[in-house]
């Protein structure tokens, strides 16, 4: 007869590897060890647990182990599986986000009981089994989709638009990157910021004739016309085209495709929200690499560089992630504007990458090495 699995988590850090040794061993039985301090992810760790069919009783804390001290550290572990006999139970040691010293004890203790000490670093993709090597193929553990991750984080993650507005606008990918990528581009959305489809703006004749208004409207996005006295007026042919030009969608759609078209990240989504009991908070940009998170806040129009926008993105990767999450704040707005240099010094602060305008034809690279070797290093 089969043995059941039994997982001892020795934690401390981030959830993330104990969570994919938790995903990849399905136990029935989890107990889990924390130092005086605490476990951070703890509640994460729990969730995620429950959310795998483990009974609550079968998920079993020992708190308050002497994080500094060997001799406790191997005490605390073979009381842990002291009460399960070899012949019903069949043990796996986690020591992905333990602390240093706590980690050894494990590993001593798994050598004595030849059993497999699992050490994660999702950053390098390692996945290896110290003490005794594990029998089956890990799979392929590392690659997670965003819906994944936020499973990992018990984060509801939703599409902020309809299916049927994505599906149009999508499709418009090429006319955001000529949005984006023309110097027209932030004056052209202001003038039409917020407008409603059919409601007549006036434009200078410079930026009526100019390329990037021209091919809106041959591509029917846009319609151009003059009034009685030979002054240039446009407005949006449609809805999903005033949503997609007037909110700043497009830049959101263009940073999703050359993210995607760059190839590094194991998903890329654009437009959800996160809902957190009551609050709603948005995520314009989210790619998973190596079980890792990016997160992208996209901003269009004059008041891009207001705080509120880097304060407002900090919240919400504290809820997935904190220090373990990229963020990259993107916008329309010119590094030359007088408020830039205070606002991407807060952004530092906060561990945040600010991308403007000028360096929006070279997004994808950008985010690529965030992913790969990030400014402020996901620890």
């Amino acid at each position: 007869m089969a043995r059941k699995k039994a997982l001892l988590v020795v934690a401390g850090g981030r959830a993330e590897p104990d969570i994919l040794v938790l995903q990849w061993v399905q136990p029935e039985l989890i107990v889990y060890l924390t130092s005086d301090e605490g476990w951070v992810s703890e509640k994460v760790f729990i969730e995620k647990a429950k959310s795998m069919s483990i009974k609550e009783e079968n998920i079993i804390p020992i708190r308050n182990v002497n994080a500094y001290n060997l001799e406790a550290g191997m005490r605390a572990c073979s009381l842990a599986c002291e009460p399960y006999t070899d012949t019903e139970w069949e043990w796996i040691f986690s020591i992905g986000s333990s602390p240093k010293i706590t980690g050894i004890a494990a590993y001593e203790v798994a050598k004595q009981k030849n059993i497999p000490c699992l050490y994660v670093d999702t950053r390098n993709e390692k996945f290896v089994a110290l003490a005794r090597e594990l029998e089956g193929d890990i799979g392929d553990i590392f690659h997670i989709n965003v819906p994944e991750y936020m499973k990992m984080q018990h984060r509801d993650f939703q599409p902020a638009k309809e299916a049927g507005y994505r599906s149009t606008v999508e499709c418009w990918k090429h006319i955001a990157q000529e949005v984006a990528l023309s110097p027209d581009g932030p004056g052209f959305c202001q003038i039409l910021r917020e407008k409603k489809a059919r409601e007549a703006v006036q434009l200078s004749s410079t930026l009526a004739l100019s390329p990037l208004v021209q091919n809106i409207a041959r591509y029917g996005l846009l319609e151009i016309k003059q009034n009685a006295t030979s002054a240039y007026e446009c407005s949006f042919t449609s809805r999903d085209a005033a949503h997609f030009l007037g909110t700043g969608d497009w830049l959101e759609v263009y940073v999703w495709s050359e993210a995607t078209q760059a190839g590094f990240a194991d998903d890329c989504q654009w437009g959800h929200v996160i809902v957190d009991g009551g609050a709603i908070n948005e995520l314009d940009l989210s790619l998973t690499y190596k079980a890792q998170l990016i997160v992208g806040e996209c901003k269009t129009g004059n008041s891009s560089f207001a705080r509120k926008h880097i304060d407002a993105l900090d919240s919400v990767t504290n809820l997935l992630g904190g220090l373990y999450v990229t963020k990259v704040y993107i916008t329309d707005r010119s590094s030359t504007l007088r408020n830039f240099a205070s606002f991407q010094e807060q952004a530092g602060r906060r561990r945040i990458v600010v991308v403007p305008v000028e360096d929006l034809p070279k997004i994808g690279s950008i985010l690529e090495e965030q992913a790969r070797s990030p400014k402020y290093p996901r620890i």
